[in-house]
């Protein structure tokens, strides 16, 4: 259903797909939107996921450019994020924080959060998924480009363009519980070698963590999507580390820290 990725799996040697639970702390937030749930679906009516939909609200995000801290496309993003979700969720949360990367700064950053009332209330499940890019494409395989930002078609809008998408089902038909849409920022400015915490990476999450949005009840589970969008065929462009058991092929696979910290989510999924 929905394959992910934890923060460790950004560390130097690559991103590892996996599923995380996460606890999240308390306390702070800015608050808007108030629109009420549509109706129930008829029973058995299950709402279409519009791929197509989707896929142009990747293209969307590639078109405003790198969007990574402090850029114009990183502006241009968020606040086309902000008219999307406005008129679909029962209440919009941006949270805005300023923070130092090993990239530089500090930068102003906005993590938003996107409440959708289900039929129920309880439990809370959050969805969350990144919105910013890397500087630098550090890995890539042409060392002439590694200085260069990085589009984020896959690392960063695959993410978001689902989440966007359940956005528009979630309105039309009312999930069984009360979902929350986030749409992470500052999470992929790290650096390996770095000696800020978790090497400059997931400051949305941990800022998140750390100052929850008063009047928002916690979430009961929480599944990061990141690096969905791609198709198992065979891609020769694609370099592979055959130490680390990888191949040119589009692969989801269970992150084993996830299955451990969360085997009944994961089993479920």
């Amino acid at each position: 259903m929905f394959p992910v990725p934890c923060c460790a799996g950004r560390y130097p040697l690559g991103r590892l797909l996996c599923l995380t639970l996460v606890c999240l702390a308390a306390s702070c937030g800015a608050c808007g939107g108030g629109n009420a749930p549509a109706p129930a679906p008829p029973p058995g009516e299950v709402p279409l996921f519009q791929a197509d939909r989707a896929f142009a609200d990747l293209q969307r995000q590639v078109e405003f450019g790198p969007r990574l801290p402090g850029s114009a496309g990183h502006q241009a993003q968020l606040d086309w994020m902000k008219a999307t979700q406005a008129p679909l969720a029962s209440q919009v949360v941006e949270q805005t924080f300023n923070a130092a990367t090993p990239f530089g700064g500090p930068f102003t950053f906005s993590n938003l959060i996107a409440v959708f009332a289900g039929r129920s209330a309880q439990p809370v499940t959050m969805l969350g998924a990144h919105w910013d890019t890397r500087p630098e494409a550090d890995e890539d395989p042409d060392p002439a480009r590694r200085s260069q930002p990085v589009p984020g078609a896959n690392d960063g809008a695959s993410g978001v363009a689902i989440l966007l998408e359940l956005g528009r089902l979630f309105r039309e038909s009312p999930p069984p519980h009360t979902v929350y849409l986030v749409f992470f920022d500052a999470e992929d400015s790290g650096k390996a070698g770095s000696g800020m915490l978790d090497m400059g990476f997931c400051l949305g999450s941990n800022y998140l963590a750390q100052h929850w949005p008063e009047g928002l009840a916690r979430p009961d589970r929480v599944v990061i999507v990141d690096l969905v969008g791609g198709q198992s065929k065979h891609n020769p462009r694609v370099p592979v580390r055959t130490d680390l058991g990888g191949n040119d092929v589009f692969d989801l696979r269970v992150e084993g820290g996830s299955l451990a910290q969360a085997p009944q989510l994961v089993n479920e999924i």
